[in-house]
């Protein structure tokens, strides 16, 4: 997810959450949901993206 996350922003893209959240032990995370405002159908809108992420333009 956070790939995808930075790749949008590569883009032009603005990212609205998805930030990692500890819950528990060292390496355990979860994910927040994320929206992201494209200019366009640029960058990762392009292509398909398994993870809690709402791509708008």
């Amino acid at each position: 997810m956070q790939a995808a996350l930075e790749a949008a922003r590569a883009a032009g893209g603005t990212v609205h959450g998805g930030e990692r959240v500890s819950v528990g032990a060292d390496a355990a995370f979860c994910a927040r949901p994320a929206l992201v405002e494209m200019p366009g159908q640029v960058g990762p809108v392009l292509g398909e993206i398994f993870t809690p992420i709402s791509l708008c333009d």
